[in-house]
């Protein structure tokens, strides 16, 4: 199931790749089209600016978020979070915000985006230890 998540994942224009911790963190945009390879148990990506392995043996969960605004700027932030056996995050995937434009501007809501992301959540969530976790009302 995380395979075809993934596959799924890479078929979205304008989606980013997160990986790191607080010390280091590398972010990987994709713009046009990427295209998966898998072997028996690593995933290869390649932009063409930019290449990404990953051991998918090594995740465990895999969290759909629905985040609350960030700083003020960013309204509902939607990631995928991709979880290793002690719960933390091997890498994370921001899909495109309905409310920003392709210049990271608010506006209404896009409903083409939103739709991809339901579709997503319909599909995934509560599937072979895939949740959709609801931040975005924490006051946290």
């Amino acid at each position: 199931m995380v395979k075809e998540l993934l596959s799924d994942i890479c078929s979205i224009n304008g989606i980013n790749f997160v990986v790191g911790n607080e010390h280091t963190v590398a972010e990987m945009l994709v713009k046009g089209d990427i295209y998966p390879q898998f072997d028996e148990t690593t995933l290869h990506l390649n932009s063409g600016l930019w290449t990404m392995h990953i051991n998918i043996d090594s995740i465990s969960k895999v969290e759909i978020i629905k985040d609350k605004e960030l700083s003020g700027f960013i309204p509902n932030l939607f990631y995928i979070s991709f979880k290793d056996q002690k719960n933390g995050t091997i890498f994370s995937v921001f899909l495109p915000n309905p409310y920003l434009d392709e210049h990271y501007n608010k506006i209404d809501l896009q409903e083409d985006k939103m739709q991809i992301i339901e579709d997503l959540i319909e599909k995934y969530a509560g599937k072979e230890n895939i949740e959709f976790l609801d931040k975005s009302e924490d006051t946290n």
